[in-house]
């Protein structure tokens, strides 16, 4: 699996200036405006998505056909994305935190670790939950075709917020949040597995 990583790090650094400059862009956006709660969001959505941008490297390479000709097993091909995108993920909840402190520090504001660190982990969850649910629509129709089902889940939170604001539905409270807040990252974990189960079995049908 090691080299596996390793081969989608090597394919994912053309796309590292690409990324750079988009988080440049939204980081002066966060200092004018003095608020850097969407940069993080950014970040780690950026990350979040380089691991599924890797499956288009792939694609136009035909690595999957090449690798299975080795002792690689389908299974570990399956994983290694999985892997991919909780680093891709973690280093965008780090790299988010680190910018964030920075901008505070020139900002001259307050900057409540813990809070932050609560933050960036509840958006990095949110990263992995996000590429969870394409990750199995990307093995079953590729990259490409599944770029539509991309955009209708990244269009779903923002539906689902309009669609009770005129239906008159209050969001959850912050109590009930806080109540339900410890039981998230167990339904994060077990739709994380179940991701990868249905990924696994799509992948082992497959002919390539």
């Amino acid at each position: 699996m090691r080299g596996l990583l390793i081969k989608d790090f090597i394919n994912l650094k053309r796309y590292n200036k690409t990324i750079i400059v988009i988080i440049i862009f939204f980081a002066v956006n966060a200092f004018i405006a003095k608020d850097a709660t969407i940069l993080s969001g950014m970040i780690v959505l950026l990350c979040s998505m380089m691991s599924i941008t890797s499956f288009s490297y792939d694609e136009a390479a035909k690595w999957d056909k090449y690798a299975l000709s080795m002792p690689i097993s389908r299974k570990e091909i399956v994983r290694s994305k999985y892997v991919l995108a909780f680093i891709l993920t973690l280093f965008g909840a780090f790299l988010a935190f680190i910018i964030n402190w920075i901008i505070s520090l020139f900002l001259h504001k307050s900057y409540m670790v813990f809070e932050q660190i609560l933050i960036c982990g509840a958006i990095a969850g949110a990263g992995m939950l996000f590429v969870s649910v394409l990750l199995p629509f990307v093995y079953k129709f590729g990259v490409e075709k599944a770029r539509l089902i991309i955009f209708l889940v990244a269009l779903i939170p923002m539906g689902l917020s309009f669609l009770l604001s005129q239906l008159k539905i209050s969001l959850p409270s912050d109590e009930f949040l806080k109540s339900i807040g410890y039981a998230i990252p167990i339904v994060l974990l077990i739709i994380i597995y179940l991701s990868y189960e249905a990924s696994k079995s799509i992948f082992m049908k497959k002919e390539l």
